[in-house]
């Protein structure tokens, strides 16, 4: 009856007779797979689905099938189903860096939303493939911590980044996330001990990543109140990158808040505060104390 169908053909009713088929079946992926080369022949997009979820569930563990299954769902813009899809696959592929990557990539995109269901899926994929894989999990660590971070969750994210090993720049960004969970916990002290010990010339160290450590570093030391290290540190980023983040106005404002830390003494020609002890007025240049008479 089949052949019937197709060689005459009527595929709409081919299909009819398939779908039809596959409910009495024992192994209905014969006709399933039959039912995908009708709808792919015909570009019914909305139709391919079906068969292929069915296929999928049927075979759970056919690698390159699911992987397909995964892009059409990309491409029909199903990225829910689409990481579902991936995460069963994980199960039976755990160590596919394929598969690894494009949960990562995924999860990643969802971590950067602002959405917080979003975020708890990312968080669970994250979970799930360092939980299953054998392979390198720096990447997804990190991103686990940085979740976690983002939700609020600081003490798990501190015991992940610290048990990342090895160097490089993955322990580095470990370095300098878990400097950021510190100052997020208020305890400016550790994460100021913490940006100390990082080696600042180490060649892994890319310029953004470089430049995000100091300005944590200057942050950690302005909650210390340490204003000269912290003004330090700006004046270096402000001549390597004026554009990078609020640099300039922040090294202005904690400028003045060291200025204003040191005792003053208004001059007594123009009424300008100086320095206490300061032998010239830096505004107008007169003598600010009366000169010694010398001896003779």
């Amino acid at each position: 009856m089949l052949d019937t169908y197709l060689k005459s053909g009527e595929q709409k009713r081919a299909a009819e007779f398939l779908e039809s088929l596959r409910l009495t079946e024992k192994d209905p992926v014969p006709s399933l797979q039959s039912l995908l080369k009708i709808y792919t022949s015909r570009g019914d997009a909305e139709s391919i689905l079906r068969p292929m979820s069915l296929l999928h569930e049927s075979q759970p563990s056919n690698f390159d099938f699911g992987m397909k299954y995964a892009e059409v769902l990309q491409k029909n813009g199903d990225l829910r189903e689409m990481e579902s899809v991936s995460l069963k696959l994980l199960a039976h592929h755990p160590n596919s860096v394929d598969l690894v990557k494009t949960l990562t990539e995924m999860s990643k995109v969802n971590f950067e939303s602002e959405d917080p269901l979003k975020l708890d899926r990312a968080i669970e994929v994250f979970r799930a493939i360092i939980g299953q894989t054998f392979l390198d999990t720096k990447d997804a660590r990190l991103l686990l911590a940085r979740s976690l971070i983002k939700k609020g969750q600081i003490d798990e994210a501190i015991a992940i980044l610290q048990a990342i090993e090895g160097g490089g720049y993955p322990r580095l960004r470990a370095q300098s996330l878990v400097a950021e969970a510190f100052l997020r916990k208020n305890q400016a002290g550790l994460a100021a001990d913490i940006l100390s010990k990082v080696n600042f010339e180490d060649p892994q160290i890319t310029e953004d990543l470089y430049k995000e450590m100091r300005y944590l570093q200057a942050d950690a030391l302005e909650a210390e109140n340490r204003l000269e290290e912290a003004v330090d540190i700006l004046d270096e980023l402000i001549l390597r990158d004026i554009t990078f983040k609020d640099v300039k106005h922040r090294q202005e404002r904690l400028s003045y808040a060291r200025r204003r830390s040191v005792p003053q003494e208004n001059c007594p020609t123009c009424g300008k505060p100086n320095p206490a002890g300061s032998r010239f007025c830096a505004s107008c240049g007169a003598a600010t104390m009366a000169e010694k008479p010398t001896g003779t």
